[in-house]
């Protein structure tokens, strides 16, 4: 007998058919808000400490040195704060709230320099392009899978954990 196996795939090659648990619209959103949220609260001591809260007077009219050292410290902030989970379960604490988790196109827990690089560092750039952030938003909203343009850089996606999953031989799904 000559069977092949169906899943016999490369570890960067997507499956043929992912799991349907990818996370909801409503739910990323949330975790988005409350990642926000908490860098938000623990970005201002430090913009205070820097000197650089007087920018709230004149938002429209920042130097762009102040802005990339405001920019600067909320990425310092969103790193202490997430690293840790990022590294270990893939998620931020947003995330963590609402029970996600990012997981490669195999369902497995990225590396972190995959994370980091690849998917943040593509987030940051968005930052600087013009309607560039709001076509990674547009793309959660029109595609079946929910990925954002910086998860199809990134090769991620996130899923929702408590949606249950048919766990094929010998592979991890989250």
């Amino acid at each position: 007998m000559n069977e092949q196996q169906p899943h016999d795939q490369s570890p960067n090659s997507a499956p043929d058919s992912m799991p349907d648990n990818a996370a909801p619209l409503l739910k990323r959103i949330g975790a988005a808000l409350i990642d926000l949220l908490l860098v938000g609260f623990f970005v201002s001591p430090l913009l205070y400490y820097f000197k650089l809260d007087s920018l709230a007077e004149h938002p429209f009219n920042v130097p762009p040195v102040m802005a990339f050292k405001v920019l600067g410290c909320e990425v310092f902030v969103f790193f202490v704060l997430n690293l840790g989970l990022l590294a270990t379960r893939g998620q931020t604490l947003g995330k963590l709230v609402f029970s996600l988790a990012i997981v490669d196109l195999n369902n497995q827990k990225p590396s972190i320099l995959q994370l980091v690089v690849n998917r943040y560092f593509s987030q940051l750039v968005m930052v600087f392009v013009p309607f560039l952030n709001l076509l990674d938003v547009f793309m959660m909203l029109v595609r079946r899978d929910r990925r954002c343009l910086h998860d199809l850089l990134a090769k991620t996606r996130v899923v929702d954990l408590n949606v249950v999953v048919v766990a094929q031989p010998n592979r991890f799904v989250a």
